[in-house]
């Protein structure tokens, strides 16, 4: 059961991680780009990568943690 919780986790940090951390991840952060435009708000590569790398390692802390504690 060890082995199939490891690589649980594992394959979720990385979709997370695909997801926040760069505005090519999945389609509804280039939505969400469009949408911006749209209105004004021009945001760029590296201002979203700045952001998402913050969100990305606090939320992989996060899921980290609550896995050790509640699953392991």
């Amino acid at each position: 059961m060890k082995f199939e919780t490891d690589r649980l986790a594992d394959t979720g940090g990385r979709v997370h991680a695909g997801g926040d951390l760069t505005m090519f991840g999945p389609v509804t952060n280039l939505i969400v780009a469009e949408s911006a435009a749209r209105r004004g708000v021009k945001l760029e590569f590296w201002e979203y990568t700045k952001a998402g790398f913050l969100i990305t390692i606090i939320s992989l802390a996060l899921g980290m943690t609550w896995l050790r504690i509640f699953i392991w």
